[in-house]
């Protein structure tokens, strides 16, 4: 399976040096853990520029605020997951 171009990268904030890591990337969006506490589920939209790591467009508050989402929400399937389900079931 191949991973997506966010995958593993750490995630900034405007004014916050490290808010998470990438642990999941679906097609509008990437899924973002911040050690055992928290998860944002961040639109591709936010994203400011990507280099080493991925920066978002906003404060910490403002992600906080807007995409923060429960840890024990089940997570979404990431683009390559799916395109392996699809992929196994015309091979079927």
């Amino acid at each position: 399976m191949r991973s997506g171009r966010y995958f593993s990268k750490d995630v900034l904030a405007l004014e916050t040096p490290r808010i998470g890591y990438v642990i999941r990337e679906k097609e509008n969006q990437i899924i973002v853990f911040n050690g055992i506490m928290d998860r944002y589920d961040i639109p591709k939209s936010e994203i400011q520029n990507t280099g080493q790591n991925v920066l978002i467009g906003l404060p910490l508050y403002a992600i906080v605020h807007k995409y923060k989402v429960s840890r024990e929400d089940p997570l979404p399937k990431s683009t390559t997951e799916r395109y392996e389900q699809v992929r196994s079931y015309r091979s079927c």
